[in-house]
């Protein structure tokens, strides 16, 4: 086995004595200085040309070496270490550096190989050393999980793991152990190896089922006694790997509260809190608090968490016993050094269970429930066509969505409301939902049909309409329960100056460019402000259309639509948007007789808009302006004579 070093540095202290390169070792790893291990410190220098220095030793196998470097005077000295086989191929195991200082690395090889010491970097003095910390033939320890090891608690033992042999087609080694554990005891389980090797161990349980849990020091607790299982493996293709292993006893931990739901602790809801202290912490097992209470059914609770004492984050975590005993979550939240209170409502009477921890925070909580209020099943209608009434402006009503029951076939509770509207009124529609709960509404026409695919919690529309539109009250399956209460609100008449629809679009009779002045009124989720313009095509041809947005900022949008037939209104061309205080247009070629539109909508604000059609005018150059008009307007009058008389008369009196 060979090692190679680099190590660059300045002159040493004292002891070292400021020499030149003498005597002068290998520059490179076929002429490494050879040295042997345990004979003590090797002292070099490093010349400011980029020098190298290169040691070696042969290795018997099985060995684990400590190799050292020193330096101390100011400048980087880099030291690495190679393994050398018979056919000369070497393989890097390590490498670090040092400012100044003293440099370790624990090396292990498994072959009989040469290992080689290269040193490198800033000019000056160092030392070099090699020993031998021990041999270790291959171990004897079990390689099977049914069979472990047994292993002393507070004892260090030391193994290897044999690394795979291609040729033999043996795989690499793993060696398996376990200890016996006391309830409630808290273990530390350390893993140690060579600065080459890369050792991890694995947890598992008693019947070999994996803990999830690995790494090199963890710590875990032993909740009923139960013993645990170590696996400790490396990489298939190393050269062999060395490890220690230590399994600590840290002592009996103290527990306020049952770690396990089954001895969960029952506390009574009211106004007083149940006072408990998450006390330990670890990778395995860390202090769970389990409380439990049986709610009244269709009742609204009010849970507290306290994180008290500056006890950092505590986590509460709610279950329910669903109808064969099982557990079921139901939400998870946390708190930060000060209360919080969740307002949850409980469907059913099935115990409720609360499951306290810190996550790494140790120190004080309090918890708790009381009753706000209870609300019985409700009556609301369950179908669109028979929607409950709901009126406008009244205080908000209650109401609450119940779970399904797939075994009577009872699907999940839906509630229906309508509501009576005022043609061009805005109205705001509020939903307030029990926490943790998933309660919204959509929106419908008055004859059930769904306005938007959108699920709200809140929500304005404008009516478009006298008349009623409906409410569709939603929830999930999911929740513990769910509790809302809704209400809708009149905000008022919203200003209008084109019909918001096709079928009362405003008529755009002037299409010789006079512009038709319009505003984007209003906004809302439903129905916000669309202004409506139409006119007939007088004859075919290309159509000039054009939008001027007169705000300061926004947007504002134009599309063009065709009615191919009574009723039927189809898209001709992409939105567009026009920017606050620019103008576009666009050109379409349109057919006589047909009817057109131009839907106008985006942020509020005044526009204008134009439709120069192709028709025939004054002026232009097959129609030339009559004679004697003077102004161009196309008409001969007064007003041209007036225009003519300005040139005819000159005033001639001296200036004063």
């Amino acid at each position: 086995m060979k090692i190679c070093l680099i190590i660059g540095a300045a002159c040493f202290f004292a002891s070292f004595p400021c020499l030149a390169e003498d005597p002068d070792y290998g520059g490179d790893i076929s002429t490494a200085e050879v040295i042997v291990p345990g004979s003590g410190e090797i002292y070099g220098t490093l010349t400011p040309s980029g020098d190298n220095d290169w040691f070696k030793f042969s290795s018997p196998g099985v060995t684990l070496y400590r190799i050292s470097l020193d330096s101390t005077a100011n400048g980087y000295k880099y030291m690495e270490i190679y393994f050398v086989d018979a056919l000369g191929t070497s393989e890097r195991q390590t490498s670090d550096a040092i400012h100044s200082g003293s440099l370790t690395k624990d090396v292990f090889i498994e072959p009989a190989e040469d290992v080689c010491i290269r040193i490198w970097g800033s000019e000056g003095n160092y030392s070099v050393q090699a020993a031998a910390l021990g041999t270790y033939p291959e171990d004897s320890y079990s390689d099977d999980c049914s069979s472990p090891t047994m292993i002393a608690l507070d004892t260090l033992i030391e193994g290897t793991i044999t690394h795979f042999d291609p040729i033999l087609q043996l795989p690499a080694d793993e060696d398996w152990f376990e200890f016996e554990a006391e309830q409630m005891h808290r273990y530390q389980i350390l893993l140690g190896d060579a600065d080459n090797r890369n050792m991890n161990f694995w947890l598992y349980y008693e019947d070999c089922e994996p803990v999830n849990l690995s790494g090199t020091s963890r710590t875990i607790v032993s909740l009923n006694g139960e013993n645990y299982k170590i696996k400790v493996a490396g990489g298939q293709y190393e050269k062999g790997e060395y490890y220690n292993l230590q399994v600590t006893d840290l002592g009996v931990m103290q527990d306020d509260y049952p770690n396990f739901s089954d001895q969960a602790v029952e506390i009574t809801p009211g106004a007083d809190l149940t006072e408990g202290s998450i006390e330990y912490n670890q990778d395995l097992n860390p202090d769970f608090d389990w409380f439990k209470f049986t709610p009244q059914a269709e009742t609204l609770y009010r849970i507290t968490i306290v994180s008290r004492n500056n006890g950092g984050y505590k986590y509460i975590q709610v279950f329910q016993e669903n109808d064969y005993g099982e557990l079921i979550s139901y939400f998870l939240t946390a708190t930060w050094n000060k209360a919080e209170t969740f307002d949850v409502f409980i469907e059913k009477d099935a115990p409720v269970y609360y499951k306290i921890y810190g996550s790494g925070y140790l120190g004080d909580y309090s918890v708790g429930a009381k009753i706000l209020e209870a609300f019985p099943e409700d009556s609301y209608s369950n179908d669109c066509s028979t929607a409950s009434e709901i009126i406008v402006g009244e205080p908000a009503i209650d109401g609450t969505i119940n779970r399904s029951d797939p075994a009577n076939s009872i699907p999940i509770d839906t509630d229906w409301f309508k509501f009576e509207t005022q043609r061009l009124h805005k109205y705001e529609i509020v939903l307030t939902a029990s926490d943790y709960s998933n309660v919204n509404f959509k929106l419908y026409d008055n004859d059930c049909s769904l306005l938007q695919n959108i699920n709200y919690n809140y929500a304005t529309m404008v009516s478009l309409y006298d008349g009623f539109y409906k409410i569709n009250v939603l929830g999930n399956d999911s929740k513990i329960g769910e509790y809302y209460n809704l209400s809708v609100i009149d905000l008022g008449l919203q200003e209008e100056d084109h019909g918001n629809t096709f079928e009362n679009a405003t008529l755009f009779s002037q299409l010789d460019g006079t512009r038709q002045s319009g505003e984007i009124n209003y906004s809302a989720n439903i129905n916000t402000d669309f202004d409506f313009l139409k006119f007939i095509a007088p004859m075919t041809g290309t159509y000039t259309l054009g939008l001027e947005n007169l705000s300061a900022a926004g947007y504002v949008y134009l599309q063009f639509f065709v009615e191919e037939t009574a009723g039927l209104y189809n898209y001709m061309r992409g939105s567009s948007d026009y920017k606050g205080g620019n103008s576009a247009e666009d050109s379409l070629n349109l057919i006589e007789g047909k009817y057109y539109y131009m839907k106008v909508y985006g942020d509020l604000g005044p526009y204008e808009t134009y439709i120069v059609s192709p028709e025939p005018r004054c002026g232009d150059l097959n129609h030339p302006h009559p004679v004697g008009d003077a102004n161009e307007d196309c008409v001969v009058d007064m007003l041209d004579i007036a225009e003519m008389a300005g040139s005819w008369l000159t005033d001639n009196r001296p200036a004063e």
